[in-house]
């Protein structure tokens, strides 16, 4: 964890002390300082990944959703327009959130 390379590392500095007491030099120092230990800029996790696994869950609740109503829809005192209505906004939705992956894909293209 003490590697120099490693940009959590937490370590003593290696300068030396200015002895002399002008601010401006020891700001340049630190700042220099704290820009070589900085982290890189790059995310852990990739975002498209993340997107296309929310996407998918979204995809797969809408299903279980559709199934759900087309049991519902077999029950006598249902009311078939508004099933209808339901299934017509779920498949629309399906198609909506399918037409999302190809955003996604673009995204780091």
């Amino acid at each position: 964890m003490n590697s120099t390379t490693n940009p959590y590392a937490t370590y003593a500095s290696n300068a030396q002390p200015k002895l002399h007491m002008d601010v401006s030099d020891q700001f340049k120092v630190h700042q220099k300082e704290e820009q070589e230990q900085k982290a890189p800029k790059i995310l852990p996790h990739p975002i498209d990944s993340s997107l296309i696994d929310i996407n998918g869950q979204m995809y797969i609740n809408l299903m279980k959703m559709r199934d759900f109503i087309n049991k519902v829809e077999s029950e006598p005192k249902r009311n078939k327009q508004a099933i209808r209505q339901i299934q017509s906004l779920i498949e629309e939705i399906g198609k909506k959130i399918t037409e999302l992956y190809v955003p996604i894909d673009k995204l780091y293209l």
